[in-house]
């Protein structure tokens, strides 16, 4: 008896978005300590930074300045970190999800009344 084996394709790459190349050097901090490195590419969800020093492995980043505006004020943890040479290091920093500035607070039950008490007043307006 033969027995086809199906190959099977993996997706080694778990990113939904496609990543954007860039050069940007960054200021960032971890805590107490504060390094300067370069953004190699990014997407929505993430960014990939290279370092000349230091292990950040599981800690959490905050971007103090940076080149380009489009990275300032961002915040992340640390997912993943490889060694390029024993002076250069790369590592993943998932980013944190911004807050949507027109919900800031979960609308709660007095909330949706008072949208209605509202929808019915304009209804009335204008019938």
């Amino acid at each position: 008896m033969k027995v086809k084996l199906k190959e099977e394709k993996t997706n080694v790459d778990k990113r939904s978005e496609s990543r954007r190349s860039c050069s940007v050097y960054i200021t960032f901090g971890t805590g107490f300590k504060i390094e300067t490195a370069r953004i190699i590419d990014y997407s929505d969800s993430g960014l990939r930074i290279r370092v000349t020093s230091n292990s950040y492995l599981g800690e959490s980043i905050e971007i103090l300045e940076s080149e380009s505006p489009l990275f300032i004020a961002k915040s992340g943890s640390v997912v993943w970190q490889r060694e390029l040479s024993p002076e250069i290091r790369e590592f993943g920093v998932r980013l944190a999800a911004e807050p949507n500035p027109f919900q800031i607070y979960k609308e709660s039950g007095l909330d949706r009344m008072w949208k209605a008490i509202q929808k019915i007043a304009l209804e009335d307006a204008f019938a």
